[in-house]
């Protein structure tokens, strides 16, 4: 009999006003209206029986019944689903499916979604107090209905406060294949060698036999309401990038997170799995002090020429990775008083391990100091010891809204105390900012002292200057800049790249850029840098011409595409020459996903004795690259 009445009320539902005549009306004025209004703008009530909302009309007290049954069924099937979606995935993940991201996404659209229940189950629970006779006559369990939603009250609570996570991340796939020519292993902008066959004794060879794939899943989990007092961030990265070379003396994408491996590419190393970032952070005040810190495995950079990790990965484009940050385990304090920042930070450096051993983030107190005799020298590339320590202070205020100057000291320190090493380095300097109506200047200063615990060991020949004038106009723009970087400046920084070379010192340049935009869709650009060493170089100073020139054009369907010429000369006795043409593409699949095709013909001549991660001699041939990224 129940159930002939339910389906007689669906039928008097559709039919229109049939049942106005039956029942008496709920009053206009109820509340009851505006709640199954929000049922509806949250998707718990999608209709009446016959799938239609009939909006303001006057409804009887049976319709309002019907409606809130349908909004609770509704409901639980919705929580019964997420029970579903968690067995799938655990049966993907546990059977290897390729298709657990996806899974493990749309379980997290409905949790998220659930977590918004609180409201809509309260107010459920109220109407079905207000219409309890009403819903009994329809043979619904009242009782049952009660004790459903006061259970899933207490779970949409607990929810609420206990998984208020969010999570993203990206998932990249990156393919190198490098060519030999005329016999030639090659070598590209990096300095690494490519065309090359590691199965037979690094010997040339073509595509197919220097090819690497290479892939890398990071997942960013962060506390998902921004207004929390306290907030925290954690990466978690899987992958095959990173690693110690193999005996054939090759080697993944990166040694680690600072460092370029010499060598050939390899992706026949372990999966490894590593946390560049893990923190606690919160903004307060002290006595009317504004007030910030965090704590755990931080990121932090200062400024290009004192303390900022290098770009070093060409080939691969990743937030992540260009981000300048280096990463330790230690805390950074801000205060701002009134116009003025003021920031305290320090950390541990060395040994942060991923899961097979590798040190993630080493910085190395740069060899040069133990041979003072004139040579070019990259910190990084060249022996030192590791910096185990960090401590930093950083100073800076506006200059209204168009500028800022910063001033900041750097301790880097290694517990290494014993021998004659020395096992400290000290930076320090200033930068600066302005601009206006287009027109930019920046410049600054730095030095660096190589002590051995508290007495210098090497003051001279170590500081650096930059000044920078540009002018940026709606379709066209141009800067140029002078810069003098001796001898034995030593910093952890990200000031240049000439070929090979990362940021060298004992240079004396002036730098020229310019660029024209004769259309929204295309941009050409073109930069020069020219100099000389400063100290000589056996018996003479070395002439540096630098020149790069590209377009860049953006089609209409997603397609982009890029062409530019590098052309580095060291004029010495005899001459390094590096030479580079690339032709890339790229293709929006969607607003989250991107690929991107390259290859890269190079011909270099080192000489004997190389220049900077270059090692000695002449290469020729290709680098072919792509890569596939997807965020979610």
């Amino acid at each position: 009999m129940k159930r002939l009445l339910m389906i007689a009320m669906a039928v008097s539902l559709s039919l229109g006003a049939v049942a106005q005549d039956q029942f008496p009306d709920v009053p206009a004025n109820h509340w009851a209206y505006e709640a199954l209004e929000v049922l509806k703008r949250d998707g718990i009530l999608v209709g009446y029986p016959d799938g239609k909302y009939r909006g303001t009309r006057l409804a009887t007290r049976y319709e309002m019944a019907v409606a809130i049954h349908a909004a609770y069924k509704r409901m639980m099937s919705m929580h019964e689903g997420l029970a579903d979606q968690v067995k799938a995935l655990e049966a993907a993940m546990g059977g290897g499916n390729g298709d657990a991201a996806g899974l493990l996404k749309e379980l997290k659209a409905q949790v998220d979604g659930m977590k918004n229940w609180g409201d809509d189950v309260a107010t459920l629970k109220k109407m079905v107090e207000e219409f309890e006779k009403e819903l009994t006559g329809l043979g619904a369990d009242v009782d049952k209905i009660k004790a459903t939603l006061g259970d899933l009250e207490g779970r949409v609570s607990n929810l609420e406060k206990k998984m208020n996570v969010s999570v993203t991340g990206d998932l990249n796939l990156l393919v190198f294949a490098g060519n030999a020519r005329d016999k030639v292993a090659g070598m590209n902008k990096e300095g690494r060698i490519v065309g090359i066959n590691e199965k037979a004794a690094n010997s040339q060879t073509g595509l197919t036999r220097d090819l690497n794939v290479y892939h890398e899943l990071a997942l960013n989990l962060k506390n998902g309401n921004d207004k929390d007092a306290v907030k925290w961030n954690a990466t978690v990265v899987f992958g095959n990038m990173i690693g110690t070379g193999n005996a054939a003396g090759n080697a993944p994408v990166l040694a680690d997170m600072v460092n370029m491996p010499f060598g050939g590419y390899t992706d026949n190393n372990q999966m490894d799995i590593y946390i560049p970032d893990l923190g606690v952070s919160f903004d307060t005040s002290i006595g009317g002090v504004g007030f910030s810190a965090a704590v755990g495995r931080i990121g932090k950079k200062v400024s290009p020429m004192m303390f900022q990790r290098a770009d070093n990965t060409l080939y691969f484009d990743n937030d992540r990775w260009d981000d300048g940050k280096y990463r330790m385990d230690g805390g950074w304090f801000g205060f701002k008083f009134g116009g003025v920042d003021l920031e305290l930070f320090g950390g541990r450096n060395s040994e942060r391990h991923s899961n097979n051993g590798t040190d993630i983030n080493p910085i190395n107190l740069p060899g040069l100091f133990a041979t003072p005799n004139g040579n070019i020298v990259a910190p990084g590339y060249n022996g030192g010891a590791k910096v185990d320590a960090t401590l930093g202070a950083q100073i800076g205020f506006n200059i209204g809204t168009q500028g800022r100057i910063n001033a900041a000291y750097l301790l880097h320190d290694t517990y290494s105390t014993g021998g004659n090493a020395n096992n400290r380095l000290n930076v320090f300097g200033v930068d600066g900012n302005y601009n206006i109506s287009g027109f930019k200047i920046a410049g600054g200063y730095s030095k660096s002292i190589v002590q051995k615990n508290s007495t210098n060991a090497f003051d001279k020949k170590n500081q650096a200057a930059f000044v920078n004038v540009g002018y940026d106009a709606s379709n066209w723009g141009a800067w140029a800049e002078y810069r003098k970087i001796q001898t034995f400046y030593a910093a952890a920084g990200d000031w240049r790249r000439i070929g090979t070379f990362w940021n060298p010192t004992n240079i004396e340049t002036f730098t020229g850029h310019v660029y024209f935009k004769p259309s929204a869709a295309l941009k050409v650009y073109a930069t020069g840098e020219f100099g000389e060493t400063i100290d000589a170089i056996g018996a003479n100073k070395p002439k540096i011409e630098s020149i790069m020139a590209g377009v860049k054009y953006n089609m209409t369907n997603g397609w982009t595409a890029k062409l530019e010429y590098e052309d580095v000369k060291i004029k010495t006795n005899p001459n390094i020459k590096q030479r580079w043409a690339t032709l890339g593409l790229g293709y929006n699949l969607s607003t989250n996903a991107l690929l991107s095709l390259a290859y890269e013909y190079g011909s270099v001549n080192n000489q004997a004795f190389g220049w900077g991660g270059g090692a000695p001699g002449s290469y020729k041939g290709g680098f072919l690259t792509s890569q596939l990224t997807l965020k979610f």
